[in-house]
């Protein structure tokens, strides 16, 4: 059995440096990819406005300033070792499995054969947020987190398009953060729900 595991990153671990950072050692491949489902979208709706990949039911693309479907990402060959490494830095994400198109077949990320084989799309691994740590509705994310999606986009020769589009999505600086709408979250918003709930009752009882 093998003891190795494709992993689709779609944000800051498409940059190198940040695996790096989290003592990844050199993936043994990787090659560019976009999400096989129409209804895969990437959103920067994580807590904190971190990029996550979300499930719309229309059927149909969208693309705005803060959501793109079937997004482009970076498909890694790592040791099972080396991907729980990732996945314990993932605050409040889940791993699920994802299918993409490979878009260049590359052995070691040198040599590329471009082409869509839209015939084999591959299984991986990917993190989507839980819903106790998603936003109601993405928020513009920090100039530094986008700077490193670009870098990583750009490292690894993804769609230009799709490259464009992440440098024209609005970003703040980080301060901007303090903003109560990037921590309101689900879990936090059914949380203030039970209490007002359990203040009408405590009202509608004692008064």
């Amino acid at each position: 059995m093998s003891q190795n595991c494709l992993y689709f990153a779609y944000g800051a671990n498409m940059a190198t440096k940040v695996l790096e950072k989290r003592k990844v050692s050199k993936p043994l491949a990787w090659y560019p990819a976009i999400v096989v489902d129409k209804n895969i979208e990437l959103a920067f709706a994580h807590r904190g406005a971190y990029a996550t990949l979300l499930r719309r039911d229309s059927g149909k693309e969208c693309h705005s300033t803060l959501r793109f479907s079937r997004p482009y990402g970076v498909v890694y060959e790592l040791s099972i070792e080396d991907f729980e490494k990732i996945a314990e830095k993932e605050i409040g994400y889940e791993t699920r499995d994802i299918q993409v198109y490979p878009l260049f077949h590359s052995g070691n990320g040198s040599e590329e054969t471009c082409g869509l084989n839209s015939e084999a799309p591959v299984l991986t691994k990917a993190f989507f947020s839980s819903f106790w740590t998603t936003l109601p509705d993405p928020m513009p994310p920090t100039h530094r987190y986008m700077s490193v999606l670009v870098e990583g986009a750009l490292e690894h020769g993804l769609n230009e398009e799709y490259i464009e589009w992440l440098k024209q999505v609005p970003s703040v600086e980080t301060k901007c953060l303090g903003d109560p709408r990037y921590s309101r979250t689900n879990a936090e918003t059914l949380a203030r729900t039970f209490v007002l709930l359990v203040l009408v009752c405590f009202i509608k009882f004692f008064f």
